[in-house]
């Protein structure tokens, strides 16, 4: 992925600013500190701030919310509360030091938070054994069920807080709006697809989409790329913006971009099977994730994703079936 496009909506800062970030929230002298750039994720700029003491992390919010999809948009106030929450909950993630959106130092919000030791799955996952992969996808039903044992009342999304919503129906509705609309806005074709049909054809199962299980908060972006791995173990959880209240099933290991849900984080997560109907809304909620993907990639000027689009496709003919077997019922 080129650099320029991968981190063009990142507000970096110097190093005397950073310097200046810690000595506020720390009250010590920033000589001395080491300052190292870290990569990854498309929104914020992240920095590792080593003292004699210990690692911190920084991560700015991004000025150029117009770069952002519609979605993603000032979610670093939440990203802040669920950082409080976990360690409530001990849940393993980043403990949250400080969360400051004065902008009197920095020209953006920020946080420092600890930092974890340990690669990403992602990172690490060639290298680990078929048991290890076992009992790290066990460990991430565990810990998402732990998540969603935090019951909401209403369908949320932190970056339009105000919005309400009678039911989950319409929250997944209004996700795919919002992403066809963010298409629409950068004119971003989807293959062969009009916008129109999607949406039909996410009309088609309101029903279904309103027989949820459980209304809870949910990690919706807990991917390999999010989770810490260190002696063959989860040693944390990271990036807590896209967390919702929403149905389960949206958790995003349920409904990755391969076809089928892991049977040990099923296990992990204490479901024994998946009914028909819950495989339905996760087959709905992986063509939200893929659209995502796509319509970013676009969005952002990333590298080629024909990929994406068979997936889209595969998606789509999947749900087509589905519905005509859901009609013999």
């Amino acid at each position: 992925m080129n650099k320029d496009n991968y981190s063009y909506s990142k507000n970096f800062q110097s190093d005397l600013i950073i310097k200046k970030i810690y000595e506020k929230n720390f009250n010590k002298s920033g000589e001395g500190i080491i300052i190292t750039s870290l990569t990854g994720g498309t929104k914020s700029a992240v920095y590792l701030i080593q003292d004699l003491e210990e690692k911190i992390v920084l991560k700015i919010s991004t000025k150029q919310q117009d770069k952002l999809l519609s979605f993603e948009k000032n979610t670093i106030w939440w990203e802040s509360k669920m950082l409080k929450l976990m360690e409530l909950k001990n849940i393993p993630a980043p403990r949250l030091y400080k969360y400051d959106d004065s902008c009197e130092v920095c020209d953006s919000p920020y946080i420092l938070m600890s930092y974890i030791e340990g690669k990403t799955f992602e990172a690490c996952k060639k290298n680990l054994t078929e048991k290890e992969i076992n009992d790290i996808e066990y460990q991430i039903g565990q810990i998402c069920s732990n998540i969603c044992e935090i019951k909401g009342t209403d369908f949320y999304l932190p970056s339009m807080p105000k919005n309400k919503y009678n039911n989950n129906f319409e929250f997944i509705l209004n996700l795919f709006n919002m992403l066809l609309e963010d298409a629409k806005s950068k004119k971003i074709k989807i293959g062969l697809l009009n916008y129109n049909e999607i949406i039909e054809l996410i009309t088609k199962y309101e029903e279904v989409l309103n027989n949820i299980n459980n209304l809870c908060l949910v990690h919706s972006d807990i991917w390999d790329g999010n989770i810490i791995i260190k002696d063959g173990k989860i040693s944390g959880i990271v990036d807590f913006a896209d967390i919702y209240f929403c149905d389960e099933l949206m958790t995003f290991y349920f409904h990755t971009i391969k076809p089928e849900t892991s049977k040990k984080f099923l296990e992990g997560f204490g479901k024994e099977k998946l009914t028909f109907e819950e495989n339905v809304r996760i087959s709905i909620y992986r063509l939200l994730v893929l659209l995502k993907m796509h319509i970013e990639s676009n969005y952002k000027n990333f590298e080629n994703n024909d990929w994406i689009i068979d997936k889209i496709y595969n998606e789509i003919s999947k749900l087509q079936d589905m519905d005509k077997k859901l009609k013999l019922v």
